[in-house]
C-alpha cells in the first residue's frame, strides 16, 4: 500500500521500555514537542473503534512546499487494543506528517473484533498539534484536506494546512448535518489539565468531551453503512470519494447509507460496548443520540437541536432557544412555519442576519399548518444582506420544533349500517353521525368473521353476528373518537327470487280535459310521465293520447305520446314508475331487470329514437338523487317486447355528494325508488299532417336472480 523510502521499522514501545501506556498514546499530556532539528511525538491512538493490536501504523514525512512524500517515512505497530502505538524513539525533521494505520479494529456495534479489516489515516502538523491520533473523521477528511492544500487555483487553501483542515473538519460534520465545527472542537485545556480536543487528530474515544461522543455516534453510524452496504471500507472510500471533488455529500446511494444508519444504529448498545473498551468512560447513548438524525433523514438534521412541547390550539408556544455558533454569524435565519424570534423581537421580515451571541426561537400556535417548523439558515446575497423573503432554495435546516395541542373530546360519535341483518355473503353499508372535527372516519371488525373495505362491510359464509366501531381520527384540536360497537346478524342466505316492482296500473285521475298523466301500480307505486325541461318544452297543447291497457292485457301497461305544433327541438319523453307502496326495494340477490317496454308502430319499425332505462336510489342527498342507467336499448320490433338488462352493466349517469356510491355494485346496495324510461331525441314536432309524434308504452317492471 504505501511506497515508502528509508523506512525504520520498530516495534511498539520497545525502544524505550519504561515507557509506560501513557507515552504509547494514553494520558493527558501533549504528545509532540519541538526539539533540536524537528519534532518528537511520544506516541499516537488508532480508533475506529480502538485498532487491533499487531496492526500496521506508517508515517511518511511531507514536503513542506508541496505536502507531498519527502521520501522519509517509518513502520511500526500497535502495541495493544486500544489502538495505541509509541513514537518516542522517532526524530522527525519536517513539520508535517500523515499517518496510516490498517488491520482489524474492535466493533463499537457488537463489541467484539471485527472480522474486517479497515485503514485509517490522518494529517498532523506538528508544529501545531498536541495529538496526532487517527480515527474515522480523521480518515473522512484526509482526501478533502490534500486537494485543497495543493490546489493552486484555490488561493484561501493552497499552501495554508490550517485552514485547509478547518474547512475539510466542517465538512465532514456538515455531512452528518453537524454543524458550527469550530464551537466543537475549542482546543485548549480543561480544568484539569486534559487536552480539550481543538481538531480531529486531538479526539479520544475514552475521553468525556463533546467531540470524543461525536466521534463515538459517526463511527458507530459508520459501521451501520459498511453492513448495509458493501463493508466499513467501502463506505469509507465512496465518503472520501463523494466529499473530496466540492466538500459536499451529493451521491444519493452515500446520503441514503448515512440516514438509514443514522435511523437503526442502536446508540444503547454502541455506549455499553464502548464501556467495555474503555471502563473509566460516562459515555451513555443519551449523550451518543442527539449527534445523529433518527428521523432516517426525514428531518434533515440531528436529533440535538429538536424539541418538543404541548400547547392549547390556535395558542403559540415557542421552542427553546438556538444558539448563534461560529458557522452561523453572517447567515440569514427564516422560520419554514409559525413565527421566528430573535431573542424576545419577533422578526418582521422574512429572513434576518444572525450575529454571534444571538438566540433564536420558533413559535407555533397548533393549528393544522403549525404543527412543526424548522429554524433555518441561508446564505445572504454577495453584498452580504439578507433578503426580506424566505428563499425557496439553499435553505439548512439548525432547529425543529413540533408541538401537539391539549385535544379536546369530540362529540359521541354513533356507527350505523343500512341494515342491521344480512345473508351470508351479503353486504351492508356502514356510516357514521356525531363526531368532531374534520378527522378521517375508519370501521373495524371488533368480533365476528365480517369483513371490511371502506364503508362496505361483508358477512362471512355462515350464519352469526359481527360488532363493529367506528374511529374518527385526531385532528389538531380533537383527541381521537371510537364509537360504541354495534351488532351486524348475519343470516343464512336465502335463495333469491324474483322482486316485482310493478306487474300493471290503473288510472287514478280520469280527467281527459287536462290530459291527467298520473295514475298507480297495481303495487300501488305513483307512475307519471314528463317531458325534458329545457326553454320552450313545457307546452302541452299538443298532448297526443295518454291510457291504461287492461290488466287483463297479455302485456299490461301505461302508454302516452306527445307532440308540437312548433319545431322546438325536445331531447327526451320520459316515464317512471315508484316503488310498490311509494317506499323503496333493497335488493337480496337479485342480478338482471326485466321491463317491458315498447312505443308506437312508427317509432319501433323505424327504430328511432332509442330507449334508456335508468334505476334512481330512494333516498336524496341534499336534494340530490343517485341515477344508473342500462346501455341504450334499439326497439328490436313493433308491439310489447321484454327487456331483461343486466345489473353490472348499468353505469352511474347522475351522482350526488356523500352517496357512498363509487360503484355500481355500491349502488345496487342501497334502496331503490324508482325505475324511468326515455325515449331519446324525440321527433316531437307536429303540424297536422306530418308524422306521428312518439310515444311510450311502460309495462311490468321486476328484479330477477
Amino acid at each position: 500500500m504505501f511506497q515508502l523510502r528509508n523506512s525504520l521499522n520498530l516495534s511498539a514501545c520497545a525502544v524505550a521500555t519504561a515507557v509506560l501506556l501513557s507515552a504509547c498514546g494514553g494520558g493527558d499530556g501533549a504528545k509532540v514537542s519541538k526539539i533540536d532539528g524537528g519534532f518528537s511525538i511520544e506516541g499516537g491512538i488508532a480508533q475506529k473503534g480502538p485498532m487491533a493490536a499487531r496492526s500496521n501504523v506508517a508515517i511518511d514525512e511531507l514536503l513542506t512546499s508541496s505536502f507531498a512524500s519527502s521520501g522519509t517515512s517509518y513502520h511500526l505497530q500497535t502495541t495493544g487494543d486500544l489502538g495505541e502505538f509509541d513514537t518516542s524513539a522517532l526524530k522527525f525533521k519536517l513539520q508535517y506528517i500523515k499517518t496510516y494505520v490498517s488491520g482489524y479494529y474492535r466493533n463499537e456495534n457488537t463489541g467484539q473484533l471485527a472480522d474486517d479489516q479497515v485503514t485509517l489515516m490522518g494529517y498532523s502538523d506538528l508544529n501545531a498539534d498536541r495529538l496526532v491520533n487517527v480515527n474515522l473523521l480523521t480518515t473522512l477528511a484526509g482526501p478533502r484536506i490534500e486537494k485543497l492544500v495543493q490546489d493552486k487555483t484555490n488561493t484561501s487553501y493552497y499552501g495554508k494546512f490550517a485552514a485547509a483542515r478547518t474547512q475539510a473538519q466542517k465538512e465532514v460534520l456538515a455531512a452528518f448535518r453537524i454543524y458550527n465545527a469550530a464551537d466543537l472542537l475549542p482546543g485548549g485545556t480543561d480544568s484539569s489539565k486534559n487536552i480539550v480536543a481543538g481538531n480531529f487528530n486531538e479526539i479520544d474515544l475514552s475521553k468525556t468531551q463533546t467531540s470524543s461522543q461525536i466521534l463515538a455516534a459517526l463511527s458507530a453510524v459508520a459501521v451501520t453503512a459498511g453492513v448495509n452496504g458493501a463493508g466499513i471500507s467501502e463506505f469509507i472510500a465512496d465518503f472520501q470519494a463523494d466529499l473530496t471533488s466540492d466538500g459536499l455529500i451529493s451521491t444519493t446511494a452515500v446520503r441514503n447509507q448515512i440516514d438509514a444508519a443514522s435511523d437503526t444504529t442502536n446508540m444503547t448498545l454502541v455506549a455499553t460496548n464502548l464501556k467495555s473498551f474503555f471502563p473509566s468512560t460516562t459515555v451513555t447513548a443519551a449523550l451518543l443520540s442527539p449527534w445523529v438524525d433518527s428521523s432516517g433523514g426525514t428531518d434533515q438534521m440531528i436529533d440535538k437541536y429538536k424539541s418538543t412541547a404541548t400547547g392549547t390550539a390556535n395558542k403559540e408556544t415557542q421552542s427553546v432557544s438556538y444558539a448563534v455558533g461560529a458557522d452561523d454569524v453572517g447567515q440569514c435565519f427564516s422560520a419554514s412555519a409559525g413565527n421566528l424570534y430573535k431573542g424576545t423581537a419577533k422578526v418582521t421580515t422574512g429572513t434576518v442576519k444572525a450575529a454571534a451571541g444571538d438566540k433564536f426561537k420558533i413559535g407555533l400556535n397548533g393549528s393544522d399548518t403549525q404543527t412543526s417548523g424548522f429554524i433555518q439558515r441561508s446564505a445572504p446575497s454577495t453584498a452580504g444582506a439578507c433578503p426580506t423573503a424566505v428563499p425557496s432554495s439553499g435553505l439548512t435546516r439548525v432547529a425543529k420544533y413540533t408541538r401537539t395541542n391539549d385535544l379536546k373530546a369530540q362529540a359521541t360519535l354513533v356507527a350505523a349500517a343500512t341494515s342491521s341483518s344480512v345473508s351470508t355473503s351479503g353486504t351492508t353499508i356502514l356510516s357514521t353521525t356525531g363526531g368532531s372535527g374534520n378527522g378521517d372516519v375508519t370501521f373495524a371488525v371488533a368480533s365476528g368473521a365480517c369483513t371490511i373495505s371502506g364503508t362496505t362491510l361483508t358477512a362471512p359464509s355462515s350464519a352469526g353476528t359481527c360488532t363493529v366501531t367506528a374511529t374518527k381520527a385526531a385532528t389538531s384540536v380533537y383527541a381521537a373518537a371510537t364509537s360504541a360497537p354495534i351488532t351486524i346478524t348475519v343470516n343464512t342466505a336465502v335463495a333469491a327470487t324474483s322482486l316485482v316492482f310493478s306487474s300493471g296500473y290503473t288510472n287514478t285521475d280520469v280527467d281527459t280535459v287536462n290530459y291527467s298523466r298520473a295514475g298507480k301500480s297495481v303495487e300501488l307505486g305513483s307512475f307519471n310521465w314528463y317531458q325534458s325541461s329545457g326553454v320552450g318544452e313545457s307546452d302541452w297543447s299538443n298532448f297526443w293520447w295518454n291510457g291504461i291497457s287492461p290488466l287483463s292485457d297479455s302485456v299490461p301497461s301505461f302508454y302516452f305520446g306527445l307532440g308540437f305544433a312548433s319545431s322546438t327541438g325536445v331531447p327526451y319523453i320520459g316515464a317512471y314508475v315508484n316503488a310498490p307502496q311509494d317506499g323503496s326495494v333493497t335488493l337480496s340477490g337479485q342480478t338482471k331487470l326485466k321491463i317491458a317496454l315498447w312505443g308506437n308502430d312508427e317509432l319501433t319499425s323505424r327504430k328511432v329514437p332509442t330507449f334508456t332505462v335508468m334505476v334512481q336510489l330512494k333516498d336524496a342527498y341534499s336534494g340530490c338523487y343517485v341515477e344508473a342507467a342500462a346501455p341504450v336499448i334499439t326497439p328490436s320490433a313493433i308491439g310489447a317486447q321484454i327487456y331483461t338488462l343486466t345489473l353490472s352493466n348499468f353505469t352511474i349517469q347522475n351522482n350526488c355528494a356523500n352517496s357512498g356510491v363509487t360503484t355500481i355494485a355500491d349502488f345496487f346496495k342501497k334502496p331503490i325508488g324508482s325505475v324511468h324510461t326515455r325515449v331519446l331525441k324525440a321527433n316531437m314536432f307536429f303540424n297536422g299532417s306530418a308524422v306521428s309524434p312518439n310515444g311510450i308504452n311502460m309495462g311490468a317492471v321486476s328484479f330477477e336472480p
